[in-house]
This record gives C-alpha cells, sequence and structure tokens, in this order.
C-alpha cells in the first residue's frame, strides 16, 4: 500500500493575515465665510458640483436627497441630468453642510457628532437633529442648538 501524502497546515506556510481597520468615514464639509455663504447661494447650483459634494460625502447621500425633496434614486436621476439647482436649493444645500461642518467642530469629531444627530434632543422637542435637516427653518434649529452647545449650555 502506498504511502498517501497528506497537506498539514502550517502557521509559517500560511500567509500573513491583513488586518485593516475600517476606513474611517471622512465628512468634507468645509465652513465658508458670510460673504462667501451669500455669493454662492446665489447662484445655481450645477449637477456636476452637486454629484461632487455627494460623492465625497457619500454616507450623507440620503439627507442630500431630503434638502431636495426627492428619494435616493430620484437624486442620482437628478444628478445624470444637465439641470441646476435654483438657487433657494443650493442655499439649502450650502446650510446643510455649513452646520454639518461647525456640527463636527463643536463635538470634535465625526462620530461624536454622528451620534448626536441621532438622538431625541429635549430642546429640539425630542427630534433628532438629522430629521429636521430637511428645511431652513430646521437647519437653523439644529445649527442654534449646536451654537448652545458650543457655549456650554446643555440646559
Amino acid at each position: 500500500m502506498a504511502k498517501r501524502k497528506t497537506s498539514t497546515s502550517s502557521i509559517v506556510a500560511e500567509p500573513a493575515a491583513t488586518y485593516a481597520r475600517k476606513a474611517e468615514r471622512t465628512w468634507r464639509f468645509k465652513r465658508l465665510s458670510q460673504e462667501d455663504l451669500l455669493e454662492q447661494a446665489r447662484k445655481p447650483m450645477t449637477m456636476p458640483a452637486l454629484k461632487r459634494r455627494v460623492q465625497e460625502n457619500p454616507f450623507a447621500e440620503v439627507a442630500y436627497a431630503g434638502l431636495l425633496q426627492t428619494s435616493v434614486a430620484g437624486l442620482r436621476a437628478l444628478m445624470r441630468t444637465s439641470k441646476s439647482l435654483v438657487p433657494a436649493q443650493t442655499e439649502l444645500v450650502l446650510l446643510y453642510e455649513q452646520t454639518m461642518a461647525r456640527g463636527v467642530e463643536v463635538f470634535g469629531n465625526e462620530e461624536k457628532f454622528q451620534r448626536w444627530l441621532e438622538l431625541r434632543i429635549p430642546a429640539l422637542e425630542h427630534k433628532r437633529p438629522k430629521e429636521l435637516m430637511t428645511t431652513f427653518t430646521g437647519i437653523r434649529l439644529v445649527a442654534d442648538e449646536l451654537e448652545t452647545i458650543a457655549h456650554g449650555v446643555f440646559a
């Protein structure tokens, strides 16, 4: 009877396991001066500009869709067109991004801010900040609450 070769697994022979850290999401919202915000808000935002913003912040795609009162599929379809956002929509997108950037500044990192966006906040009538950030008024309420927190008032 012939001997059978058996393959034994050797730790030494195995390729080294690669442990990759989960890619941290990075928000690319940047704060604008009031003058730059006013200047940009007066112009229609082109679809390539909107698409670039969504691609830079893919985890916020649902939020962008909510801002524009459409579904994610509707947003994707809109970005394939040659249309532009009207100035009021442009301003809404810019205010949303300004508030997101300020939130990261106030909380010190994106993860903490993201958790706060999910909480029901008593000062916001027990609504989640992310739910409010689809209208001018909602964004303003969230921005005001962020400023309250930034100044150390947690009532």
